[in-house]
């Protein structure tokens, strides 16, 4: 009998901008990724949904100016 999928801790750095915006949406509705960090230093200590409404309902994360450690890392920075 197969084993169950992965799942790989995921974090993203420069969630402010476009580019982090659009990997946050894919990685949320991604089934083996498990978003734990995203990063915006300016916007450190909001809620990511204040940021990016359209993520309401999808995580409960709050920005940080630090990512956490995860398995892969996306750096969206300009």
């Amino acid at each position: 009998m197969p084993s169950a999928p992965e799942v790989l801790i995921v974090a993203v750095v420069g969630a402010s901008g476009y580019t982090g915006a659009e990997v946050l949406r894919w990685l949320l509705g991604h089934p083996r990724l498990r978003l734990v960090s995203a990063t915006a230093h300016t916007h450190a200590g909001k809620p990511l949904t204040a940021l990016w409404p359209q993520l309401v309902g999808h995580t409960d994360l709050v920005l940080t100016s630090e990512p956490a450690p995860a398995d892969v890392t996306f750096l969206c920075l300009p």
